[in-house]
């Protein structure tokens, strides 16, 4: 079976991680992406640890393509870009702004000549403004964005994501832009422009803290390990190591209370209800702790469990990746590659009943489907 996008071609003219992103995911749902790179290979072949000759980095958002070296400065490699254009359904690119331009590439000219083409444009700070035009990267956007500033404790001061949060959810909202003109697309018979960048996209996600900044002029601080507006919800010291226990209600919290072996303290006025245990979480912190230093944390997690508390541990990668529930879901599945074999990937995380995903294509070598490309159009 073949996935929801079966027919729908992309032109990627994307590089680095959050355009990348962006078309992995629309060949994961089953469209044609054509990976257009310039001689030498796009940036992201060049960052990263190795696996047998192969950049860990660029295998992680290149799935599903096919790739195609051109020099644009070229008339006959020029003319197979416009004429992959013309047969496309989908462009998507996040080189420097002006990049395209100067190809003749860019949104407006080419959507002048198809009407019916959706073009996504991928930049870091939006299409107007002071910055518009400035290069960026996933740091400078966390920094930027306000992210940085409540990710951390007091102790270890402003921290950035240890995942570039920046460029997966900007490649997340570029693929939902998409996704949206071409269902408009179906009603119309028009394309259109879309836009995303790294900065609108962070910013969007800044969700209470933004608001709580913009209705009260208060400035929220570092979260922490600690949920800001929820108690007990956070990580704690066990036996061998922390867990994480998050309680939004008064039933949990009372479950909470009898599976830690201190019943007493559900009604204790300084934790009776939420905002009471928020204004004194230090205290609450120290109690539970004391209680759960007692056991591991294979422990408390049963016990929580079987209480009906959620609760988990704190997985480092290995774990995460070995978790069963995560291989029950099919989140690690199988990859065919011709120069390593058989390897893991990261599995999809939307499944449909009737088109499912699938990796039809590992990540490409560069240029190697050029010469295929180059058949099919004609040259």
């Amino acid at each position: 079976m073949a996935g929801p996008l079966e027919g729908v071609r992309v032109v990627d003219f994307t590089h680095a991680r959050a355009g990348p992103q962006c078309t992995m995911m629309l060949g994961d749902l089953g469209a044609d992406v054509i990976k257009i790179e310039r001689p030498g290979g796009e940036i992201g072949r060049l960052w990263g640890p190795l696996y047998k000759g192969e950049r860990i980095d660029f295998m992680s958002v290149n799935r599903n393509k096919r790739a195609v070296t051109l020099d644009l400065g070229k008339e006959e490699d020029a003319a197979l870009a416009c004429a992959l254009i013309a047969q496309a359904d989908v462009v998507v690119q996040n080189l420097r702004p002006g990049v395209m331009a100067s190809f003749g590439l860019d949104a407006a000219t080419v959507r002048a000549q198809h009407p019916s083409l959706i073009y996504c444009s991928i930049n870091g700070n939006g299409s107007v403004g002071p910055r518009a035009m400035d290069p960026s990267y996933d740091n400078v956007i966390q920094a930027y964005s306000g992210l940085m500033s409540i990710t951390g404790t007091d102790a270890s001061g402003p921290v950035r994501s240890g995942l570039p949060l920046a460029d997966l959810l900007t490649g997340v909202f570029g693929a939902f832009g998409i996704l949206a003109a071409l269902f408009e697309r179906t009603k119309s018979g028009q394309g259109q422009h879309v836009q995303v960048s790294l900065l609108e996209s962070l910013v969007s996600l800044m969700s209470f803290h933004g608001l709580t900044y913009l209705l009260t002029g208060k400035t929220p601080g570092l979260a922490g390990n600690h949920h800001p507006i929820m108690s007990p919800t956070g990580l704690y010291r066990v036996g061998d190591g922390h867990i994480v226990i998050a309680v939004s209600n008064a039933g949990e919290w009372k479950r909470l209370c009898d599976a830690l072996g201190c019943p007493e303290i559900a009604d204790d006025a300084r934790f009776k209800d939420n905002d009471a245990r928020v204004a004194n979480r230090a205290g609450l912190t120290a109690t539970m702790e004391e209680k759960l230093a007692a056991h591991p944390r294979s422990y408390w997690i049963e016990r929580l469990r079987n209480a009906r508390v959620p609760a988990g541990p704190l997985h480092t990668v290995a774990e995460a990746m070995d978790d069963e529930q995560v291989r029950a879901n099919d989140m690690v599945i199988p990859m065919q590659h011709p120069r390593v074999g058989t390897i893991p990937s990261l599995g999809f995380p939307v499944k449909f009943d009737r088109t499912p995903c699938d990796i039809r294509l590992p990540p490409p070598d560069e240029g190697e489907h050029t010469n295929e490309v180059r058949r099919a159009q004609g040259f």
